[in-house]
């Protein structure tokens, strides 16, 4: 009869407890650096797609008050808006997913600003917040 030793119990292809604990704390390393680097992405290019939508906003508006056809930023609605790029034969402002239309500030300092749901809660944004203007 031949003896079996631990080093052949190694080699026979089955995982040995350490080994299965290994691998589990490498994928919950790669997991935990991973995910929320992918949540901060979504939440960046949230950001900058409502701050662009809000600078073109900005745009639209500014150009009714200079023309003088409304005497006051505050006075220019979404609908408005929308009109203008539709005389200019552009596309109409597309605004991302997560922002809420009804929260659309047209008074703010900053220009217009609109609240955007992130994963750390929401968020205003308007055109200040461009990474690269």
């Amino acid at each position: 009869m031949a003896r079996h030793t631990a080093a052949d119990g190694a080699r026979s292809g089955r995982a040995t407890p350490i080994v299965l604990l290994l691998l589990v704390a490498i994928a919950a390393m790669g997991f935990y650096s991973i995910v929320p680097d992918c949540f901060r992405a979504r939440d960046g290019i949230r950001v900058e797609l409502a701050a662009r939508a809000a600078r073109r906003c900005d745009a639209a508006a500014r150009d009714y008050v200079s023309r003088g056809w409304r005497d006051s930023v505050t006075n220019v609605t979404p609908e408005m808006v929308d009109a203008y790029y539709a005389r200019l034969h552009e596309p109409a402002i597309a605004w991302p997913a997560a922002a809420d239309l009804s929260t659309l500030d047209f008074s703010d300092t900053n220009g217009v600003s609109v609240v955007v749901s992130l994963r750390g809660g929401p968020r205003r944004v308007s055109a200040a917040d461009l990474v690269h203007p």
